[in-house]
């Protein structure tokens, strides 16, 4: 009798434990989806923007404004992937013409309109576009360009040497004309 109530009393507690055991599994198979939605995916996704005015705005800053500080945990390579660097030519005629590089990504500012390109292929320097508008690059000299319909393009600005670089956070998009 008493080698049956003990093995009662083992059943129950092994009963017990697989109880918790399978309600243990349940519940991390039920957090391990939320957790993975919260993880940052590779990709840090759009840039939100940044809390001054685009340069050569009336209440733009006039000193520049350092890059924010990585949180204290945060790896360098995070900080680095949000990083971009902000290019400053002078054009002729006197014209300024700011670029903003980010992998491969420039957000061209000239005359306060402001262009998002795409780096494209290109034999001999660099080369960003969106089908309309043309940055080209080569040895910091670079021009800007329009691309019409017909085919022919025409310089919005040319001669475009580099004046400084640097980093900063990128101006936020929008459309050009």
């Amino acid at each position: 009798m008493a080698i049956n109530a003990r093995a009662n009393a083992v059943k129950r507690v092994s009963v017990a434990f697989g109880i918790i055991v399978y309600a243990a599994l349940a519940l991390i198979l039920l957090i391990v989806p939320s957790l993975r939605a919260q993880q940052p995916s590779p990709d840090p996704g759009p840039i939100p923007p940044p809390s001054q005015p685009a340069p050569n705005s009336p209440s733009a800053p006039t000193a520049p404004v350092a890059p924010a500080k990585p949180p204290a945990g945060a790896s360098p390579s995070a900080h680095m992937m949000r990083t971009w660097r902000r290019l400053t030519y002078t054009c002729d005629g006197d014209a300024k013409v700011v670029v903003n590089l980010h992998a491969k990504q420039a957000r061209v500012v000239f005359k306060g309109h402001t262009y998002n390109l795409q780096q494209a292929d290109e034999s001999d320097g660099e080369k960003y576009t969106d089908g309309t508008i043309v940055w080209r690059n080569k040895d910091d000299v670079g021009t800007l360009e329009r691309s019409s319909k017909s085919g022919g393009k025409k310089s919005l600005a040319a001669g475009c040497h580099l004046q400084s670089a640097g980093t900063a956070p990128p101006i936020p998009p929008s459309t050009h004309h």
